[in-house]
């Protein structure tokens, strides 16, 4: 960190921690002013937290880690980079980096803001506040983002404790550090948050069942599931400018008031209500003008917000206005809420008539509720619910603790509104009995305490509330406060259901779909799915889909199956599955399921369901984006679909992500990132993956080589079934590569490969009882093998198959037959086309046709050599050096002297066939003796050596002049250096 502005620790006295023990103030001895010194995570203090988020969703290493956050040191110099650059009136301003003495922990100094933060400073001195206050305030947040969208920045965590106030003006502050954000959404603000996080995570459906189950409370550790940001970082939505202004929007809001948004709220109710439009209500005489701003900030549809310069444009025109002039919003309260006038006289009435309706006062309260009060009857109810509750009416004291659970009238007060429902729970009042439940499952204005949420469940039910009832039945199923009694479970889900509450009647279906508490009954279990589809349950609307499409519990009939699919998305309520109805709709337009094939629709729903968080569904993009199926192809955005598939854990995909580095497909051909994203999917047991990983390891691509590690892998997919593996680990076996040489192994996995139609394998196999090497030798079995190949497209072996025909391997001698096949091999039309006409040689290819028509003639121990070559050197055939020694052997017997040689080589340094010295050394004698100048060349070597023969210096000497004599200069030092020996 030279080329930063660094301080020396020992310069700051003074120092005062000001937030929990992160921010500190001090003064700066050198700078003459006070400072604020803030600690930066270390990498491990990012690891471990990254970790702990991740682990909920999927096992995360090291690698992962690493790649989101680099080196420590470099992304922390970035970061300062970033900072240093920064320089705004409204912008906290970087006076330098220093290094504490004890933890050497690195410390950035800043600005020091004399007034705190945003928060802080509202709580101290809103009261005395006035409009043109409030807009500069306003206006000072802008001009700072606008400055730091301009550079361009995205702040990405903009909240009031991120704001500071200094001497009256405000200045945006914790700005860098900020491509964190784009990974890692933090849920402890986040009614800051843009609600489109929490749009694209499937997760939230999942909660959201749960929530509308309990009336919107449940009593799951709700608390816990917060504490696991990973939930809703899908990685779907990065922060971008209009994240920023949907912060702004809140934080405008929050000016006006004084208040946090739901201040009240749990984080789950907040991102739930967030998420479905519910935004903070507009404070009585807020300027027309800066309400529609803040409104269009907070807009769910990111491109309808503003951007910064059109949010600074508003607020400068608002802040040269008079303020007496300016248009104030005196709405009527009624309208305020969304309710209109004879909404409000309900109300009214309902005050009233209190205590005479149960029903009515506790339902009309509730609906009221949603719309958080109409101000002053708001009040007034409050008053009468309190003198009613005070004089013990129960119907009040319940209704007194919504007032307190809501804010209707009151601030919102979790204990208090515990208190009046459990003194009401325990005068007998139904709806409070559930509730009290609910605070003691959540732990929610009360210590937590399943069983006494159990008691007090039981007793709303035993009372004839439906939802308890229901709720009752989940907790006999799971064991929530008392024992699993499944028996019990079915029978409360039944009075539910019967009680006409839908998810109760879907939940029944399941109990005997699954025989839960009672014997499976499929009919049942269909029929009370489509009572509660009928009534409008999505859950039992997408389970009827399934139903129909895939016959299960009812006759298949994919029409109505793709009409319940269709049914479920369009419900207002979500289902618990609904980015997987989507998913199951996308597949029915791509098969034609119930509908007409529409690979466009198909391509839309998968979108949508993507974009809900279903996995499953980016994959498939993928897949469409590379094809160009149902839109344009795009292997760009293939890639990135089937990475953020990857990112999410799913296998398959990111076996596709390695293949798309290692081709250089859609983005840069990176082999290490290949070897990365196989061994991610390899892990999860991918077949195709552990194999891809075994040829990293074989061919050393994008790790080191290491052939035990590439035998393991292949393996582990052989195991698993691949196909291909399977053949690759036979040769392993054959070779000794990675493992100890076993024929027999070899021969296993041969027939583990052909009996699962592998070409290659069957052609193995066929040579392996050819040659009787690891099986007993059985020429018919291997002619069979090779029919066998040739049937499954082995081109190659079309070749060796004429060669058995035309001398009788395993079948009769049938020479017209091998010469089609010669033909076949090399894409000729016409029999013995080289025979009379050698000069129509043009390829490999057509060399080994050509050689293997020539063998056919009697004792042609040339052609048999040549073809010994081809094998040997993988020309115009495939390499084979068992099938090269068999040729080479075959050329030998005949008397072909050059293939000796050949005998010799593969004998000294074979590696299918076992190496034998004394053997190599036999046949190179022969070959030196017939006048080969390698053979006496290695014949020399093996003298000096003493391989395979006595070390004999006489006989060196004797075969190297030979070679010399024949030509070969490059032994004449050898020679010339046993000769001096030899004087010696």
């Amino acid at each position: 960190m030279s080329d930063m502005e660094f301080i020396e620790y020992k310069n700051f006295k003074n120092i005062e921690k000001i937030d929990e023990g992160i921010v500190e103030k001090t003064d700066w001895s050198d700078g003459g002013i006070k400072v604020a010194l803030k600690k930066l995570k270390t990498y491990e203090d990012q690891e471990k937290n990254t970790l702990r988020e991740f682990e909920f969703l999927r096992n995360v290493n090291r690698l992962e880690l690493a790649y989101y956050y680099g080196n420590q040191e470099e992304f922390i110099h970035k970061e300062l980079e970033l900072l240093r650059q920064v320089s705004h009136p409204n912008v906290n301003r970087f006076l330098g980096v220093t290094k504490e003495l004890e933890y050497k922990n690195y410390i950035i100094v800043l600005q020091y803001a004399n007034q705190g933060n945003l928060k802080k400073y509202l709580e101290r001195n809103f009261s005395s506040l006035q409009w043109k206050d409030k807009i500069q305030m306003a206006l000072d947040i802008a001009s700072g983002l606008k400055y730091l969208h301009s550079i361009p920045i995205i702040h990405g965590n903009l909240h009031p404790q991120n704001i500071l106030v200094n001497d009256g003006s405000l200045m945006i502050a914790d700005f860098g550090f900020s491509k964190e954000h784009e990974l890692r959404p933090e849920l402890g603000k986040p009614a800051y948050l843009d609600p489109q996080y929490y749009i694209k995570s499937s997760e939230v459906y999942d909660l959201e069942n749960n929530f509308r189950k309990l009336g919107g409370r449940y009593y799951h550790d709700f608390d816990d599931i917060n504490h696991q940001n990973d939930i809703y970082q899908r990685l779907c939505y990065k922060r971008n400018e209009k994240s920023d202004i949907y912060s702004l929007g809140v934080l405008f809001w929050e000016i006006s008031s004084g208040k946090v948004p739901f201040s009240k709220n749990s984080n789950y109710y907040i991102i739930f209500s967030v998420r479905r439009g519910v935004r903070e209500t507009p404070i009585e005489n807020t300027p027309s003008e800066y309400q529609q701003l803040y409104e269009n900030c907070w807009n769910e549809e990111p491109n309808q917000r503003p951007n910064i310069d059109e949010v600074y444009e508003v607020l400068n025109k608002l802040s040269s206005q008079n303020f007496n002039d300016l248009d104030i919003n005196n709405n009527d309260q009624d309208d305020k809420l969304g309710m209109d006038k004879n909404e409000a006289k309900a109300f009214k009435w309902d005050l009233k008539f209190f205590g005479k309706s149960l029903v009515m006062a506790q339902y009309n309260l509730e609906y009221c509720a949603t719309g958080i009060g109409i101000n002053t009857d708001d009040i007034k109810a409050f008053e009468l619910y309190l003198k009613a509750a005070e004089n013990g009416d129960t119907a009040a004291q319940c209704s007194l603790g919504k007032c307190y659970e809501f804010g209707i009238g009151i601030d919102k007060d979790e204990v208090k509104a515990f208190e009046w429902y459990l003194k009401s729970a325990e005068n007998g009042n139904s709806y409070a009995q559930y509730n009290s439940g609910v605070y003691f499952g959540n732990g929610t204005g009360t210590d937590k305490d399943y069983v006494k949420a159990f008691k007090w469940i039981l007793k709303s039910a035993e009372n004839g509330i439906a939802t308890a009832q229901d709720v009752l039945g989940y907790c006999y199923a799971w064991g929530i406060g008392t024992d699993v009694n499944w028996e019990k479970s079915f029978e409360w889900y039944l009075i539910s259901a019967e009680n006409g509450l839908a998810i109760a009647q879907y939940e029944l279906g399941c109990c005997f779909a699954n025989g839960k508490g009672i014997n499976s009954d499929c009919a049942k279990a269909f029929e009370w799915y489509l009572k509660a589809a009928e009534n409008g349950n999505t859950d039992a609307q997408c389970r009827l889909g399934k139903c129909y499409q895939f016959g299960i519990e009812t006759d298949k009939d994919e029409v109505k199956a793709f009409e319940w699919y269709l049914k479920a998305t369009e419900a207002k309520y979500k289902c618990n599955e609904h980015a997987k109805v989507q998913y199951m709709l996308g597949s029915c337009f791509a098969n034609g399921i119930g509908t007409d094939k529409d690979e466009v629709k198909a391509f839309e729903w998968y979108l949508k369901s993507a974009e809900n968080g279903n996995w499953d569904a980016h994959f498939n993009l993928g897949v469409y984006f590379e094809n160009g199926i149902g839109t344009d192809k795009d292997v760009v955005k293939a890639f990135e679909w089937y990475f953020s598939s990857a990112l999410y854990g799913y296998e398959t995909a990111q076996y596709v992500v390695g293949c798309y580095f290692a081709n250089g497909i859609g983005t840069d051909k990176n082999d290490v990132k290949a070897f990365e994203w196989y061994l991610r999917s390899a892990e999860h047991g991918y077949p195709a993956a552990q194999y891809n990983l075994g040829n990293c390891y074989a061919a050393g691509k994008g790790t080191d080589k290491d052939d035990v590690e590439a035998f393991n892998w292949y393996l582990k997919s052989a195991e698993n079934g691949n196909v291909v593996a399977q053949s690759e680990l036979g040769n392993l076996y054959a070779l000794g590569r990675g493992v100890k040489k076993d024929q027999e192994k070899a021969v296993y996995w041969y027939q583990k490969a052909a009996e699962n139609g592998d070409a290659t394998a069957f052609y193995n196999l066929g040579e392996s009882y050819e040659l009787g090497i690891g099986v007993e030798k059985d020429e018919i079995k291997a002619f069979e093998c090779y029919i066998k190949s040739a049937e499954n497209g082995y081109l190659n072996v079309k070749f060796y198959l004429g060669y058995c025909y035309v001398n009788g391997i395993g079948t009769e001698v049938n020479k017209v037959k091998g010469f089609e096949l010669f033909n076949e091999a090399a894409g000729k039309e016409k029999n013995n086309v080289f025979i009379n006409d050698d000069t129509e040689i043009i390829d490999d290819i057509d060399k080994v046709c050509y050689w293997y028509h020539k063998v056919a003639e009697n004792d042609n121990k040339v052609a048999l050599y040549k073809l010994g070559e081809f094998y040997e050197l993988g020309q115009g055939i495939r390499e084979n050096e068992m099938r090269a020694f068999e040729f080479y052997k075959k050329s030998a017997n005949l008397g072909f002297i050059d293939a000796q040689y050949k005998l010799g080589n593969i004998y000294e340094n074979g590696i299918e066939i076992d190496t034998n010295k004394e053997k190599a050394f036999d046949c190179y004698k022969i070959a030196a003796e017939g006048g080969n100048i390698y053979a006496q060349k290695r014949l020399a070597s093996l003298y000096e050596k003493g391989e395979g023969v006595q070390k004999d210096i006489n006989n060196a000497i004797y075969w190297y002049k030979k070679a010399v004599e024949n030509g070969c200069q490059d032994v004449k030092e050898n020679l010339d250096d046993l000769l001096i020996y030899q004087k010696k």
